[in-house]
């Protein structure tokens, strides 16, 4: 008989494992993202704004 839960266990799971450095970008542009939802919200927004500024014109 197998341990099936050897493959699901919390030691082999990919979050507890240490990150590899391209993760970790991901990780940090994630938490840069989400730190501060509405100052981003508000960036993007701008963006938006100001590219759609003259689209009805």
């Amino acid at each position: 008989m197998t341990d099936d839960n050897a493959s699901t266990s919390p030691a082999s799971s990919p979050a507890t494992s240490a990150a590899r450095p391209i993760d970790s970008e991901k990780l940090h542009f994630i938490e840069e993202m989400t730190a501060d939802v509405d100052a981003v919200q508000e960036r993007v927004l701008a963006e938006i704004l100001a590219r759609n500024a003259d689209a009805d014109r």
